[in-house]
């Protein structure tokens, strides 16, 4: 046996062996991406969202065929199966475009889902049924308290019905062990604030209050916490409303809409970013796989005159 074949034979056993590691670790990447959309499964509407994670799983799957039959075609030097790997790998690697594609297609259309039915889930909350289990694990693991903002739980059935003007426990702070979540203590609830095209006109910045979520410009009086109608650069503030901070676009509080889309998308990114890895690995091994001087795959004489596989 020459240089040659014996170097033929150590590249594809390490090929096949790098095959099973792939495999392994698309596993990973695809029962990841499966269980974060089954975990918020009642949110996205379209069960077509999770077509990536199961072509990433086949794929892994195919991956680990393929390692086999790597390892055997090499040890049995195996025409037939050395051609059948080849042909697999560019399956494999139009298949990975495919879940590429459609990742990046449902990045998007995730987005739009989650905005249809994610308050008709919350209008459906009683703190007993199915619905109630997923809202509260929803807001318990993603810190946060409402669709767009604690104040969302307003307008639902299950706060008019209990009277006390309080939102669910699991919008409290995890930290808290007294919280009752009720509205006169927002300081206690998961709420993030996003600011965004703030101007101080005033003294200086005031950190806005979890309790003032803001659609339009206004101002916050710092020493009584009122607030107050938008004031222009020209137009000065009674003496009894400074200091003072003015919002010149908007004062918003993180609901769990925000954090549900920024999260899910995130997920389907990391997807995109390991299948186009595996996908560039694979055509560089198509392009550099030994062709003319490889007389192990070429060369009838390195084989017996039965092929067997």
């Amino acid at each position: 046996m020459d240089c040659g074949v014996i170097t033929s034979k150590t590249v594809l056993l390490l090929l096949s062996l790098a095959f099973w590691a792939a495999a392994a670790g698309l596993s990973y990447v695809g029962g990841y991406v499966m269980n974060t959309y089954r975990s918020y499964d009642n949110f996205v509407q379209d069960k077509h969202a999770m077509l990536p994670a199961v072509i990433i799983l086949c794929v892994a799957a195919v991956m680990f065929i393929i390692g086999l039959l790597g390892c055997c075609a090499t040890f049995r030097e195996s025409r037939v199966g050395l051609g059948l790997f080849l042909a697999i790998i560019l399956i494999i690697f139009i298949a990975e475009v495919s879940a590429f594609v459609l990742a990046f297609v449902y990045r998007e259309k995730v987005k739009t889902d989650i905005q249809g039915t994610m308050r008709s889930v919350f209008e459906k909350y009683d703190g007993r049924n199915s619905q109630s289990a997923v809202v509260d694990y929803l807001q318990e693991n993603l810190h946060c308290c409402g669709v767009k903002n604690y104040s969302d739980w307003t307008s639902t059935r299950w706060f008019n019905s209990t009277g006390n003007n309080s939102v669910p426990l699991s919008c409290c702070k995890q930290n808290l062990k007294n919280c009752t979540g009720s509205l006169d203590q927002p300081q206690e609830l998961n709420t993030q604030v996003r600011m965004k095209g703030v101007v101080a006109h005033f003294h200086v910045p005031l950190a806005p209050k979890p309790s003032l979520c803001l659609s339009n410009g206004g101002c916050l009086s710092r020493s009584s916490n009122v607030l107050l109608p938008f004031k222009g650069q020209g137009e000065k503030p009674r003496p009894a409303e400074l200091p003072l901070i003015c919002f010149r676009f908007s004062l918003s509080c993180q609901g769990c809409l925000g954090e549900l889309e920024s999260g899910l998308q995130s997920v389907i990114s990391y997807a995109m970013l390991v299948i186009l890895g595996f996908a560039i690995v694979k055509v560089n091994v198509s392009i550099s796989f030994p062709v003319e001087d490889n007389n192990f795959l070429f060369d009838p004489r390195a084989f017996s005159s039965t092929v067997s596989y």
